[in-house]
């Protein structure tokens, strides 16, 4: 990341489509944050954007696989302009970079917006999604200026994915202060949050008044933060969009014991041909990313990464934190799309191994035969549930399934034990607006709602109509009023209700905005009593 460019130039980037304008109009924002002062730009809606800020030591050499560390400070006047590097990865179709110099091991940046007259507001922390082995803060659709525009400071982070962030392994647990390895991605976010903590003041935020909210991994994310002791006090509500950190399943991506991690990372290390931790150290970063998809045994493809209970970041699994009420007590907004599964059939690489194969079952035969695989004795109930009288029947009803027992189930589990065990309001959400001709599988499935949320589609040239402006402007005030009291309604908003386990109520976003509805568990809590059905790999199993 280079310092402060000349001032022109500076000027000349920070208005979008304006570079004849004179710079003297346009004076960049210089901050002093703790490691030193950054200039950065101003947008044409006249929000504040610093991009690119280092929030830990570049996790490089003999730095990659520990806890991040403290960060060097620097001199004179840092360029905050331009994103920072995206962590290594391989390269993933739905994802776009905008901005930013490259993909590097040297990615630990965040990304504030901010209002000139900031005081006190409150903050919205994003943790972005791609199964934890993808992803990055510098996407259109994370484009934080209009919750700036509803009165909220906004953070995007960065942080490490696939073996650079989850690589557990003896030698690294036995060199570690902490003896743990594997979850530098938790420990990554962790940092950014203490960062934000220390100074999101000189941006106009109130360090006492922090929300976070992640999609899909970044919503796991952000139920492991709340179950881990490590993050008490760093903030105060959570948003979790299709995702959360519970369940038994391969599926659910549940956390692991570090031994089972452990016992990865030596088998992986064998598939790199290295003999100890000092030669996979010396492996390009490129290098290591790549065989984290190509490995044998099925180590590290995408989808299989995941925090492990280690006794420092987790002491236990979030399912039993949350069911013994000992996570970090914090209000809560969770929520699914109606069609989860679509995208994850469309996209399954590994039919049959671990999991049940509801690609497969797309037929009435094949999909009550995949029934009684998995339940046997509860096959019946389970097809009272799942209407599979024709081929096209059987086809919905298996991607009802898998986005259920992917996505929908765990996030209900976490709002559930939430209420159940927590002192403070939860609220549930079902999107179902059907989305522009222009998106991919042309339903409301993972990931859908993240545009509607950020009320960013101006950032996307698709055809929106007036019903999606409308959703979006619902569902993004309602995010900007949770994270500045806790409650997501406000004038001119259709109620939200309280989530109850007594009678479960949520708002569904739909075409005709945003309306109350009942919230129907009975596949869910069918899920919830066989969970240990059916042909999970064994060493999945944390209960």
């Amino acid at each position: 990341m280079s310092f402060l460019r000349s001032f022109c130039l500076g000027c000349l980037t920070a208005v979008f489509g304006y570079g004849g304008i004179a710079c003297a109009q346009i004076p960049r924002p210089q901050v002093a944050v703790d490691a030193g002062t950054l200039a950065g730009t101003v947008d044409t809606d006249g929000v504040r954007v610093f991009k690119g800020i280092p929030f830990a030591a570049p996790p490089t050499g003999n730095l990659r696989w520990r806890e991040p560390q403290p960060l060097a400070p620097w001199t004179g006047v840092r360029d905050a302009s331009d994103f920072g590097d995206r962590c290594q990865q391989m390269p993933f179709p739905p994802y776009r970079p905008i901005g930013g110099s490259g993909m590097s091991e040297d990615c630990l940046y965040l990304n504030v917006w901010s209002a000139p007259d900031s005081n006190k507001r409150p903050v919205l922390v994003w943790i972005h999604g791609g199964g934890f082995g993808y992803g990055y803060s510098n996407q259109a659709w994370y484009d934080g200026a209009r919750f700036v525009q509803k009165g909220v400071v906004y953070v995007s982070i960065n942080y490490r994915v696939g073996v650079m962030g989850f690589l557990a392994h003896p030698e690294l647990t036995s060199e570690s202060p902490n003896k743990t390895s594997g979850n530098y991605a938790l420990l990554d976010q962790i940092a950014a949050l203490q960062w934000v903590r220390r100074n999101i003041a000189s941006f106009g935020g109130d360090p006492e008044n922090i929300t976070i909210f992640g999609e899909s991994a970044g919503a796991i994310s952000v139920s492991v933060l709340t179950a881990s002791p490590l993050a008490k006090g760093l903030f105060q509500r959570a948003i979790g969009n299709s995702g959360a950190g519970l369940g038994t399943t391969v599926d659910t991506l549940p956390v692991r014991p570090l031994p089972w991690a452990e016992k990865r990372g030596v088998a992986f290390a064998e598939a790199a041909e290295a003999r100890s931790v000092s030669d996979l150290r010396a492996l390009l970063a490129a290098k290591i990313a790549a065989l984290g998809e190509s490995a044998p045994k099925y180590l590290f493809e995408p989808g299989q990464f995941a925090p492990n209970i280690d006794g420092y970041l987790l002491r236990e699994s979030p399912e039993d934190t949350f069911a013994r009420g000992g996570q970090n007590n914090v209000a809560l907004i969770a929520g699914w799309n109606l069609k989860e599964g679509d995208v994850f059939i469309a996209n399954s690489k590994r039919r049959g191994v671990c999991k049940p194969d509801w690609a497969g079952a797309q037929s009435v035969d094949a999909f009550k035969s995949q029934a009684q695989k998995l339940f046997g004795s509860n096959a019946e109930a389970f097809l009272k549930l799942y209407p599979h009288a024709s081929d096209a029947e059987a086809r919905l009803s298996a991607e009802f399934m898998a986005g259920d027992t992917i996505v929908n189930y765990a996030t209900w589990k976490w709002a559930d034990l939430q209420r159940r065990s927590g002192k403070s309001d939860v609220y549930v959400y079902l999107f179902s607006k059907q989305p522009p001709p222009e998106s991919p599988l042309g339903v409301p499935t993972h990931a859908s709602e993240i545009p509607y949320a950020f009320d960013n589609q101006r950032m996307i040239t698709w055809s929106w109509n007036d019903a999606d402006r409308n959703v979006a402007r619902l569902m993004s005030t309602y995010y900007a009023n949770f994270a500045k009291s806790g409650d997501p309604n406000g004038p001119g908003l259709p109620l939200w209700p309280r989530y109850d386990t007594a009678w479960p109520q949520h708002v569904v976003f739909d075409d005709r905005g945003a309306t109350t509805a009942d919230l129907p568990l009975n596949r869910l809590q069918f899920i919830d009593g066989n969970r240990m059905a059916g042909p999970w790999c064994p060493e999945a199993r944390i209960h």
